[in-house]
């Protein structure tokens, strides 16, 4: 249920009251509550009722009635297989200490490999690679923040690989990236053997976020979580755009595997993210 996904009610709301730049006091007076439930309910505290959600939705912009199943536990994405094609898989690993996804995609026709950000897990993704004799081509890097490009310089300097990150996030973890990284613009078509990487800009969490594109799949960093979206830097507006034009408008059978939580697909979010409606 709820419990597996990376935001509960209270983030969400939370997420959606700072992005409108509203004030807990603000909310809480259009809402009808007192502005501690307000902060009772961003900490997990206190659930109101449906209508106390539709209230709260209403003045946030959201979804009533999917945030009140997320709210209540009712829903979480049905699992889908982990497969960007025929012939490449996506392997998880999840960096327990900030709950981070790393995504390995392996092209078992060419016997090469992709990662996807590289947060932690260093020398376990490397002995894996090594132990099952890929080539690991490049560390795809959904944007710069340390739980997703910490290990990064380790991995290259083990396999060979290149690093590709948008040129906007580069300096916020510069020195975890290693020397000679590629920069991006966004909008690229990257070919690797056994890889075709469509490179879509989705800034908003950070400048220079970006979302991959492989066959099936997109990997979205921390632009949108199931029934969630990410901490917005930017401007809360663009990014909500961005999460519906460009992330929701891909095919309804295309995987979504996020930085946190669980994997997803469009279909699940054009049903059931309260951001979305």
């Amino acid at each position: 249920m709820a419990y597996a996904l990376e935001d509960e009610f209270g983030d969400i709301i939370g997420k959606a009251r700072r992005g409108l730049g509203l004030s807990v006091a603000a909310v809480a007076d259009q809402v009808g509550v007192s502005a501690g439930d307000i902060e009772k309910m961003e900490s997990y505290e206190l659930t109101p009722d449906q209508a106390g959600i539709g209230r709260l939705a209403c003045v946030l912009g959201l979804d009533s009635d999917r945030l009140g199943a997320i709210a209540r536990e009712e829903w979480e994405p049905k699992p889908c297989d982990f497969a960007a094609a025929e012939s490449v898989g996506i392997e998880r690993f999840l960096v327990e200490e900030y709950n981070a996804n790393v995504y390995l995609l392996v092209n078992r026709d060419t016997n090469t490999a992709l990662l996807i950000d590289a947060g932690g897990l260093g020398d376990e993704v490397v002995r894996h690679v090594q132990q099952t004799g890929l080539r690991l081509l490049a560390v795809l890097i959904t944007h710069g923040h340390s739980d997703h490009t910490d290990w990064v310089s380790a991995i290259r300097s083990k396999t060979g690989a290149d690093a590709y990150v948008h040129a906007a996030d580069i300096a916020i973890n510069q020195r975890k990236l290693g020397a000679d990284v590629n920069s991006l613009q966004g909008g690229e078509t990257l070919e690797f053997e056994g890889f075709s990487v469509n490179v879509v800009p989705t800034p908003g969490h950070t400048a220079g976020s970006v979302m991959y594109v492989i066959g099936a799949a997109a990997f979205l960093g921390d632009t949108l979580f199931a029934g969630s979206m990410g901490r917005c830097s930017l401007s809360y507006t663009n990014m909500l755009e961005t999460i519906r034009e460009q992330i929701l408008a891909l095919p309804a059978a295309t995987k979504l595997l996020p930085g946190h939580g669980p994997a997803t697909t469009v279909q699940e979010e054009r049903a059931h993210n309260p951001f979305h409606g």
